[in-house]
């Protein structure tokens, strides 16, 4: 599938398109977790990548740099880089790079929609 405009954007299954702009705190790879980070504004918070096992705010909307703009999606099914294997309908949790992995004992962030190995953009309803 050809994306237009950033690299590594995450991909929209269905949403009611709930989206926040916000700041990156340290660099942010597109399709994966983030969290809330203290330091942001009513209208601009801050986010980073989310660590092992971490409450997620949501997920990047692409390649974002350290005080770059990203969109964050809070809503919805999109598509997270998996951190290891993958089986549907399998609970989803963050991994320490802010990857989807099947929840352990972390805090539960979605459900797979499908199966996907190591590295694959694999859909997960979030459940933030």
């Amino acid at each position: 599938m050809t994306m237009f405009g950033n690299p590594n954007q995450s991909f929209n299954l269905f949403s009611d398109d709930r989206a926040l702009t916000c700041d990156a705190v340290g660099a942010i790879p597109g399709s994966r977790f983030v969290k809330l980070v203290a330091g942001g504004t009513f209208q601009r918070p801050k986010v980073a990548l989310c660590g092992a096992g971490e409450q997620a705010y949501g997920v990047s909307g692409w390649d974002v740099a350290d005080g770059g703009s990203v969109t964050v999606q809070k809503l919805g099914a999109w598509t997270v880089k998996a951190g290891t294997a993958i089986v549907a309908p399998q609970q989803i949790q963050s991994d320490a790079t802010g990857r989807a992995i099947p929840l352990a004992a972390g805090a539960r962030l979605g459900q797979a929609h499908h199966d996907a190995v190591l590295d694959a953009d694999v859909a997960v309803e979030l459940k933030l």
